[in-house]
């Protein structure tokens, strides 16, 4: 979602992702550190399921993100749309700790205005906190960070005619990272991340 701020990226009105400058979201590719983690139906536009590699990842672990656009190197041949780098923090030698959270239900909203093929949600509360710590193992040589979000959405849907429904996501959001200094001329980082998420949907 964070894509969709960045010049000439804009969000998707028909479900797919971020359209980068005038392509569909199918055509672009995700990296995290440099690693692709694009969803493989992005490959396979015929695939029918799309629950793929596709990583989401706690917000306090990303550093920056880079947005690449048209007239890529040669290893970016896949992507027509975006080429999208994700950058995330490291350790350094100072302890670091991080905290956010959110939450909303539908005593903080307004009337819900359902559409056509929308079902009505009769109550739902949603929230999501992130905790991270960050700090040096062996001062200038070997440094970690740690982030966790686990995320909420509960809701209670009415189908015309069957009556009201729970509808639920809950996703554990993780990440580390180990960054070694093995000698002047030579890093080694190791990154851990995931998002596994269950649902019990209408």
């Amino acid at each position: 979602s964070l894509v969709a701020q960045l010049p000439q990226a804009n969000a998707s009105y028909f479900g797919d992702e971020t359209n980068v400058a005038g392509n569909t979201g199918l055509e672009n590719i995700y990296y995290i550190d440099g690693v692709n983690v694009t969803d493989p139906y992005m490959y396979c536009q015929m695939c029918l399921d799309t629950n793929g590699a596709g990583t989401r990842l706690p917000w306090n672990f990303i550093q920056a993100i880079e947005l690449k656009q048209g007239g890529f190197e040669a290893q970016y041949g896949e992507g027509l749309g975006g080429n999208v780098n994700v950058i995330t923090h490291s350790g350094s030698n100072e302890f670091r700790f991080g905290g956010f959270g959110y939450f909303s239900n539908n005593s903080l909203a307004g009337d819900y205005k359902t559409g056509l093929a929308d079902l009505e949600p009769v109550a739902f509360t949603s929230w999501d906190i992130g905790l991270s710590v960050a700090g040096p193992i062996v001062r200038d040589r070997l440094w970690f960070l740690a982030a966790y979000n686990p995320k909420f959405d509960d809701r209670d849907l009415v189908v015309p005619g069957f009556g009201t429904y729970p509808d639920r996501t809950t996703t554990h959001q993780f990440a580390g990272k180990l960054d070694w200094k093995i000698s002047d001329r030579s890093d080694l980082t190791l990154t851990v991340f995931g998002d596994p998420t269950s649902y019990d949907a209408v």
